[in-house]
């Protein structure tokens, strides 16, 4: 019995936390890592606790996102993804917001200490401080509290910025001390993959969030300008990783560019694109306006062509400092 309540506590809590998109979270911090092992630069130690620090942050901003969607009306019956804990009215609000507690203070804690122990106590760490608090805030103001940026169409821009030049771009900084044209442009690509997660989730509420007064990208461009933006994500997500990956293997690595080499990395990408949204699906859509039911394929098929381009630079790398 005693047993029983402790696991449906834990899927209560598994459920808030959603532990399937908090892999985004940790390849985020993978690929920063991978590319200072690349430069014989990386600490395990560091890499470690970004990748907790960032955890823990998405954690807190979709307990947020629970708490400010019930607030806002956004989590209602008519809404077409997973019913959410607070929907099923199996712990209550103050229960949820008890959660968030612990899981700020964790994030708070565990930042403090990788700033620390990566920087010191120099001007730098004070930067990256601020930035963490801008990031600690961004996770709650999301969907919570009045005027949430995330029901005005905010959220894209922010999950841009906070997983791909904060995550990717200032997790190698915190081994290197140092940035590079490489890293920010495999930043920029990574945000835009976390983009891409986050659009096609609001695609698939797009209806229901219209009708809750919850303005995202997808509800303020309409559903076929929201499906040509999503293909566009799609699109870069899955070829520029294969192509940054040539171009760095070329000027980088001094790797001579074979055929073989350009077309096996751009067969990869388009493989990779067509198992997350055939041509039918993408046809079916725009005719007749069926919401894409691909985000568990996405989540998939992004780990698969991320891990690979952080396999790439595990194998070349010099190792940890």
């Amino acid at each position: 019995m005693y047993l029983g309540k402790i696991s449906s506590r834990i899927k209560i809590i598994a459920a808030l936390l959603r532990p399937k998109t908090l892999f985004l979270s940790l390849l985020g911090s993978s690929l920063a890592s991978t590319q200072a092992y690349y430069e014989e630069k990386a600490s395990l130690q560091i890499f470690l606790l970004t990748c907790l620090c960032a955890t823990l942050l998405q954690a807190l901003s979709n307990i947020a996102n629970d708490l400010g969607d019930t607030q806002h009306g956004a989590d209602n019956p008519q809404r077409k993804g997973p019913i959410r804990p607070l929907q099923k009215n199996i712990i209550s609000y103050f229960g949820v917001l008890v959660l968030g507690i612990f899981i700020f203070s964790g994030a708070l804690g565990s930042g403090i200490y990788l700033l620390y122990l990566s920087l010191g106590m120099g001007l730098d760490s004070w930067i990256f401080f601020g930035f963490g608090c801008l990031a600690l805030m961004a996770a709650i103001k999301y969907t919570y509290g009045k005027n949430p940026y995330g029901y005005r169409a905010w959220g894209d821009p922010a999950v841009f910025i906070f997983f791909g030049p904060l995550l990717v771009g200032g997790g190698y900084f915190l081994h290197t001390q140092s940035l590079s044209t490489w890293i920010l442009i495999e930043a920029c690509l990574y945000g835009i993959l976390c983009v891409w997660v986050l659009h096609a989730n609001n695609l698939r509420d797009l209806f229901t969030d219209r009708r809750a007064k919850k303005i995202t990208c997808a509800v303020r461009l309409g559903p076929k300008a929201s499906m040509i933006y999503y293909l566009i994500l799609a699109w870069i997500t899955m070829m520029g990783f294969p192509i940054l990956h040539v171009l760095f293997m070329i000027y980088k690595a001094n790797t001579p560019l074979t055929p073989h080499l350009a077309l096996g990395h751009l067969v990869l990408g388009s493989i990779l694109l067509y198992l997350v949204y055939p041509p039918r699906r993408i046809i079916a859509f725009l005719i007749h306006l069926e919401s894409p039911k691909t985000l568990p394929r996405i989540l998939r098929v992004l780990s698969v062509n991320v891990s690979y381009f952080i396999l790439c630079n595990l194998l070349k790398g010099g190792g940890i400092a």
